[in-house]
């Protein structure tokens, strides 16, 4: 598996991710009928070759191809060649919100965060690719992927790519995340250089992600907030020293504080 830098989208594995992802969210099934729509169309016939040797089955593989180029559906903005169309899709169906409360009850209903794979994974994904297309982010997804981004595996980079991002997007506009794609970090790279373009990256087997943060147990463990003026936060029913915002948080850190989590003495 594959990785061309160190920020988001950049590597094989978070490209299977949003192929997935358009599957799931019933992109494919939306492409599909935009060229067929496309094809039935007057004037919009892909362009022909000058080969007057051309078979008729060579002339329609050939224009399967052109309309493969001019016509992708993609939940990653810089992959997909309508933003508007696919905005629309997402915010005048239910599929959008089925995806969301599907990958966060299998969230909350795991033991424990799973780096790269798991549903915690996909949901920082597709938060990033909805701001890329200029989508309305859900509050409650927006909140919960504040939590997640730093504890599912990403790289440095993408974490701080991923911060930036939910502080400053605004709905409507086109978030960039400034991930090179592999042929323009290919084109970017000095000749003199040399070496191989792989990268330690997301889901390679070349050591761990970086560590999240620690914070002291009357922050929260996850997050590192603080209480609210006149709200406690609550803490670990077995220690009753660690604290949390939310059951969110303590799921997410489990896998951290349960390596130190004693009972309580009496």
């Amino acid at each position: 598996m594959g990785a061309w830098g160190y920020g988001l989208f950049q590597g094989d594995h978070d490209l299977d991710v949003i192929a997935d992802l358009n599957y799931e969210i019933g992109l494919s099934e939306l492409e599909a009928q935009a060229k067929a729509k496309a094809r039935a169309a007057p004037g919009t016939e892909p362009s022909k070759t000058n080969d007057t040797k051309q078979t008729s089955e060579d002339k329609e593989e050939e224009d399967e191809d052109e309309f493969d180029r001019m016509i992708r559906y993609d939940l990653y903005g810089n992959a997909c060649s309508d933003p508007d169309a696919v905005r629309e899709y997402l915010h005048n169906t239910d599929a959008l919100p089925k995806l969301i409360a599907e990958y966060t009850t299998a969230f909350r209903n795991a033991k424990s965060v799973q780096h790269w794979y798991g549903p915690e994974y996909k949901l920082v994904i597709l938060a990033a690719c909805l701001m890329t297309l200029g989508c309305k982010l859900p509050a409650d997804l927006k909140k919960l992927v504040g939590k997640l981004y730093p504890h599912v595996g990403l790289m440095a980079e993408g974490q701080q790519q991923m911060a930036k991002a939910l502080t400053q997007y605004k709905e409507g506009d086109l978030w960039d995340f400034e991930s090179l794609g592999l042929i323009d970090t290919a084109n970017a790279r000095d000749s003199s250089m040399g070496g191989g373009m792989n990268v330690m990256g997301v889901g390679t087997l070349f050591g761990a992600p970086p560590k999240a943060k620690s914070y002291p147990d009357e922050l929260c463990g996850t997050c590192g907030s603080g209480a609210d003026e006149g709200h406690g936060l609550p803490v670990c029913a077995k220690c009753k020293k660690r604290k949390y915002c939310d059951k969110d948080c303590q799921r997410i850190h489990w896998g951290t504080h349960r390596k130190e989590c004693k009972k309580a003495e009496a």
